[in-house]
């Protein structure tokens, strides 16, 4: 059970919150200050997390020095490992107890899982170490805990989730014993409960069957991006629009514009389609970006280059008969669009490649909004190149 989820008797949460207001409130009680500070480490971040700013301050002017510095450290991170402890399944027996003992309780706590640990503590509760199976089953029912404990992980509660994810998983094992500014042993965490809480938190949208969403739902997750993208691809006739004169020039510049805009699009669609793919397999972290990015770069550059020849080729060869301008000739304007085409393929692919992780970073939804975003950064990033080029090379 979750650190935040402690507290199994609402009616006795409500109680002890009530507690807090009287004693903030300026009615000091002795019963009510000595009944806070008997509060375990979990039922007290859970109170604390629902406190303002100024109670909190408050109550902390009430607490011993430790618990006081444990709800600092808590606070100052934005997940501590404390919100997925575990209680429920920690078996903790004293250093004076022996084998036999040890094997008595643990028969008799059902509940506890078998793979877990046994942790071993002295007379203040603080963590030694635990037990594992195998020295349990060998040693003599006579031994002392304290003659077999052996050392495993310890992180404080206030471990961000995180660094206890990847502490736990370079250790080789599959739990980490939670303690606090004493060392007093608070709870187990577990990396089976970390894997959880991450794949529930990456994914936040509606997880139900396509057919069973209501359709207002969709409407309401796709309209915010549509009507905000439409407003950006407003920007494609201003940019047209600016550039008026070097189509007016060179026609041939009007003739060649849905050939970049959409090859920009194709580009960029391809590696978004493939990067929104592989996260959706759990192929692809967003730790990945910098190896994601390297790939689709080199990547691009050959699909740029081979369609940039392409595009040579055909203006060169294809395209006699059109007016040009005195100085001008087919091989200049055939390699100053090509020389577009093949930077916009490398922007193209880069936008469709950075996108869904960008998306995936604020917590959204790559299917829903990287697709109509490529579109439209594309168009838009695609005639900023396509003229700026072509009109440098070809009027300057």
């Amino acid at each position: 059970m979750s650190g935040v989820s402690a507290i199994k008797n609402h009616q006795q949460e409500s109680a002890i919150v009530n507690d807090i207001h009287t004693l903030l409130g300026g009615q000091a009680c002795e019963n009510i200050q000595q009944k806070i500070k008997k509060l375990s480490l979990i039922n007290l971040y859970s109170i604390y997390q629902n406190l303002s700013k100024i109670e909190r301050k408050q109550l902390l002017e009430y607490l011993p020095s430790t618990p006081k510095l444990d709800l600092i450290r808590l606070t100052a991170e934005s997940d501590p490992v404390i919100e997925l402890i575990n209680t429920e399944q920690l078996l903790v027996v004293q250093e004076n107890s022996t084998v036999g003992m040890v094997k008595s309780k643990r028969l008799n706590q059902q509940y506890v899982d078998n793979s877990n640990p046994i942790v071993v503590v002295n007379e203040f509760n603080q963590y030694l170490g635990i037990i594992e199976l195998h020295h349990l089953i060998a040693c003599p029912d006579d031994t002392l805990a304290s003659e077999i404990v052996a050392e495993s992980n310890k992180l404080h509660v206030s471990e961000t989730q995180r660094n206890a994810a990847n502490i736990i998983a370079n250790s080789g094992t599959h739990f980490a014993v939670l303690v606090d500014n004493q060392n007093s042993v608070v709870g187990l965490l577990s990396l089976t409960d970390i894997i959880k809480n991450k794949a529930q938190q990456e994914t936040q949208t509606d997880n139900r069957p396509y057919l069973q969403i209501p359709v207002l739902s969709h409407v309401r997750q796709r309209i915010f991006w549509i009507l905000a993208l439409a407003a950006v691809g407003l920007l494609s006739g201003i940019i047209i629009q600016s550039y008026d004169d070097a189509i007016t020039a060179l026609i041939i510049l009007a003739f060649y514009m849905p050939m970049v805009a959409d090859t920009g699009g194709n580009a960029g669609s391809q590696a978004a389609t493939v990067i929104i793919r592989s996260i959706a397999l759990g192929e692809l972290k967003l730790k990945n970006w910098f190896a994601i990015l390297y790939k689709e770069i080199r990547i691009a550059l050959f699909i740029g280059l081979g369609l940039a020849c392409v595009s040579f080729l055909k203006i060169t060869f294809l395209s006699y008969g059109i007016d040009l301008p005195e100085g001008l000739t087919l091989t200049v304007i055939a390699f100053a669009i090509a020389l577009a085409i093949f930077i916009q393929v490398l922007s193209a692919t880069l936008i469709g490649a950075s996108l869904p992780l960008i998306v995936k970073w604020f917590k959204q939804d790559p299917a829903v909004v990287a697709s109509p975003a490529i579109t439209t950064v594309v168009d838009v990033t695609g005639l900023l190149i396509y003229f700026y080029i072509t009109s440098s090379f070809l009027l300057y």
